[in-house]
């Protein structure tokens, strides 16, 4: 009997230290290359949608992880040019992340970032997206880092989130000059991402 009792009151103390935190947003997405002067593909917005078990480990630090749809954009060509051809990537984006509070309504994230990509999709000039058939321009998997500000009032917060991919995720081989292959070339993933969320606790009033 003591030990169910106390097995009761431990779950209890579990169950009101989690949340559930949906938040969504908008991407500014760009692409850092190594080993090549000129970069074939420019910035693009997005958007991202996620839902977030958080569990409060002490007054100051919670564990979280973010589970995210994640929309990201590219263009290649001249802006005013017609046969400008955007590029779009979507992923499912696994981010564990640490948040520290350091005041009352502001918070610092670090994490790590999984990305499994979910399909590729293209268009040219002002037409519409459609999948690629045929190519697949980028990996199927992404791994980066993760740091995080965060601003809460009440149920609701505001955040901004950097992300450093580590992988390259292109499967594309790129020429120099001379038409020889750009040896240690790889793209590498870096998005800002600017949001808004809610927070649904499970603590008992």
């Amino acid at each position: 009997m003591i030990t169910f009792l106390l097995l009761f009151v431990m779950m209890e103390t579990t169950f009101a230290q989690v949340s559930l935190n949906f938040s969504g947003g908008i991407n500014a997405a760009n692409l850092k290359y190594k080993n090549l002067e000129n970069a074939p593909y420019t910035n693009g917005s997005g958007y991202f949608i996620g839902v977030a078990p958080t569990y409060k480990v002490c007054e100051k630090v919670s564990f979280l992880v973010d589970f995210q749809y994640s929309s990201q954009n590219y263009f290649a060509g001249d802006i005013n040019s017609i046969t400008r051809t955007g590029f779009k990537t979507n992923f499912i984006n696994i981010m564990p992340e640490v948040e520290y509070k350091v005041h009352k309504k502001l918070a610092l994230g670090v994490g790590v970032n999984y990305g499994v990509k979910l399909d590729e999709q293209a268009k040219v000039g002002n037409g519409d997206w459609s999948k690629a058939r045929g190519f697949e321009l980028t990996k199927s998997t992404d791994f980066g880092l993760t740091g995080k500000v965060k601003v809460n009032h009440k149920k609701l917060f505001a955040f901004v989130r950097y992300t450093v991919g580590l992988k390259n995720i292109t499967n594309l081989t790129y020429t120099n000059n001379d038409g020889q292959p750009v040896e240690a070339f790889q793209q590498l993933n870096r998005n800002l991402q600017i949001g808004i969320g809610y927070s649904l606790s499970f603590k008992k009033t």
